[in-house]
């Protein structure tokens, strides 16, 4: 008997006993690329840079003029 043979004989759907439903759930993720970490890095680091120029957190008050 070949290897798939075996598999699906031994199926539920061929009326054999299974029991995968039984085994503990977990939740899985693809680890990330090395090309997808700098991805979420960079656009990490361009919203914090938004986020401080919007806010006003940018230590080029120099270039700007007062608020009065």
């Amino acid at each position: 008997m070949s290897d798939w043979t075996d598999v699906f004989s031994n199926s539920r759907v061929n009326g054999a006993h299974y029991t995968g439903d039984l085994l503990p759930q977990s939740v899985w993720k693809w680890p990330e690329s090395w090309l997808e970490e700098q991805l979420r890095r960079t656009r990490g680091e361009a919203w914090a840079e938004r986020t401080r120029l919007e806010k006003g957190h940018v230590g080029l008050r120099h270039l700007t003029a007062p608020v009065r």
